[in-house]
């Protein structure tokens, strides 16, 4: 998993103002290092589990939540080693990749 770069993506406001009509959409990105773990744990009849962890974010048109994704056990793993006191190595961002910047707070 050292040459991930980012599996993630961003849910932005739906406006419309349909009754069934979702309050956010967005799109994710599977980097193929993590698609490839995920079809290996389902050819071994095991449940591909994700962890998904979201931030508000500001964007030019206005909020939204910047989206990481990533395999159970890594993340598992990574809040293991937080707990411990080691330093977890967090998700490297592309430099023009706009969820990797800014404030998590509102």
């Amino acid at each position: 998993m050292s040459d991930k770069l980012y599996s993630g993506g961003a849910l932005f406001k739906v406006d419309s103002n349909h009754p069934k009509a979702p309050v956010q959409q967005g799109d994710i990105v599977i980097q193929r290092d993590l698609l490839k773990q995920l079809v290996d744990e389902a050819k071994a009849g095991r449940e591909a589990k994700l962890r998904v962890t979201c931030w508000r974010r500001e964007g030019r048109k206005g909020p939204f939540l910047s989206v990481d994704i990533k395999e159970y056990g890594e993340w598992e793993r990574e809040a293991q080693a937080k707990r411990s006191g080691q330093q977890a190595q967090a998700p490297q961002v592309q430099a023009d990749d706009p969820f990797g910047s800014g404030d998590d707070g509102w």
